[in-house]
């Protein structure tokens, strides 16, 4: 066996192992194996490898990530700058978000929600505040807005 062939060896274990842990999009996986190896274009033939084999899909990953964080509360902008800062491509983006029936009110409801259960009666300051949570969670004005309005006919 040659040293390429090591090489390649220990960067395909190194990414199943990283791959075992949860899915990772390209450029995270590129950056992790970085670490094994100083030869981008092996890296890149090992990540090519591991997709063809079906090991490897920047798609699942995208798709359980955005299930991930609406479950966590997270809405879609807050999401969406996410998987780009992971390197992942916006038609693939825009391609998970359109296949997936995601109602952002009932979620960002359900947020608001678990944050005020305790806190008693709400004044201004208190509803600026959770206004202002549930834009850093990622959701745009009118969802927290009708989110936060009791009197809104989609609570009726």
């Amino acid at each position: 066996m040659t040293e390429a062939d090591e090489q390649r060896l220990a960067a395909r274990r190194a990414a199943m192992d990283l791959l075992a842990r949860r899915d990772h999009s390209r450029l995270e996986l590129s950056q992790k194996l970085s670490r094994h190896s100083d030869d981008p274009s092996l890296i890149q033939e090992v990540i090519d490898q591991l997709e063809h084999d079906n090991l490897f899909s920047e798609q699942r990953f995208t798709e359980i990530f955005v299930r991930s964080k609406v479950e966590h509360g997270f809405g879609p902008f807050r999401i969406r700058q996410d998987l780009k800062a992971k390197g992942v491509a916006a038609e693939l983006i825009e391609q998970t978000f359109s296949s997936q029936d995601i109602d952002w009110l009932t979620h960002a409801r359900r947020v608001y929600l678990n944050r005020i259960k305790h806190q008693g009666e709400m004044d201004s300051l208190k509803l600026q505040k959770q206004a202002r949570y549930l834009h850093s969670r990622g959701y745009d004005g009118d969802t927290v807005k009708r989110a936060m309005d009791m009197d809104d006919e989609f609570y009726q």
